[in-house]
């Protein structure tokens, strides 16, 4: 006799939509954000109903910035144009264009709009006009993310660089040496994936920033979330569902996702 407990069930299902590639989903309240390589942008509800969709880019839809106001679209190669819509209306406001490539990263930190690319370059946006370029990495920014007063940016090449979010000013960066897939800030840790499956935990430490390899896989690792309580590890089509306790990260189960 053999009993389960606590069973997890994995779906097999396809939500009809994009036509191609999706690259990026964003959860917003009780609406759900995709950008994919149709040049479209689609609203989906709670019940996953698909609500709206929008024709942002002549290219792919690379990713998505969600604010309180506006939703922001990067574009890729050649369309390298930020779309700026009215998050109530969905109507577009601003074409930014600044970047010389790919847009891969948006986010919006207080007033501002930050977008990362192809072009190995960071700019950072106020009133939707260019107010810096940051120029600290030699490879394609891949992404951002904000952690303890740092915006934190990550390449191909495997560099993590932390700026100062009070004036942009670039502190730090550490070099894991495999692209870097994801950035996941979880009980005021950050933990990073890469193309080489590892994970790294980073922490703040009397105003030092410490780190270490808490988990390896055999494959890439994409994405990184959490559910309050555990962290959740996309790998090769499983998902990983990992407790970090002080003794160390510990693997708690996992399930196929197709």
């Amino acid at each position: 006799i053999i009993t389960i407990r606590n069973p997890c069930y994995a779906l097999d299902f396809t939500l009809y939509g994009h036509n191609s590639v999706v690259w990026e989903l964003r959860f917003d309240n009780d609406r759900l954000y995709s950008a994919g390589a149709d040049g479209t942008l689609k609203v989906w509800n709670k019940e996953l109903v698909p609500l709206q969709n929008i024709t942002s880019h002549n290219s792919w839809a690379r990713c998505i910035g969600i604010s309180d106001k506006y939703i922001a679209v990067g574009g890729y190669k050649p369309d390298n144009t930020i779309k700026v819509y009215d998050k109530n209306t969905l109507k577009l406001i601003y074409t930014l264009k600044a970047h010389k490539g790919s847009v891969f990263a948006l986010l919006f930190y207080k007033s501002f709009l930050i977008s990362a690319g192809s072009d190995n370059t960071i700019i950072v946006w106020k009133d939707f006009k260019p107010l810096k370029s940051l120029k600290i990495h030699d490879g394609w920014v891949r992404k951002l993310g904000i952690y303890n007063g740092y915006l934190v940016s990550g390449d191909e090449n495997g560099r993590l660089s932390f700026s100062a979010l009070d004036d942009f000013k670039f502190e730090r960066s550490f070099e894991l040496k495999s692209q870097i897939l994801s950035l996941h800030v979880f009980q005021n840790k950050l933990y990073v994936g890469t193309s080489d499956g590892s994970v790294y935990r980073f922490s703040l430490d009397k105003g030092q920033i410490k780190y270490e390899k808490i988990l390896s896989f055999e494959s890439t690792v994409q994405s990184i979330t959490d559910d309050g309580k555990s962290l959740y590890l996309s790998v090769e089509g499983k998902v990983i569902v990992v407790n970090d306790e002080t003794t160390g990260a510990k693997i708690v189960r996992n399930f196929d996702m197709s």
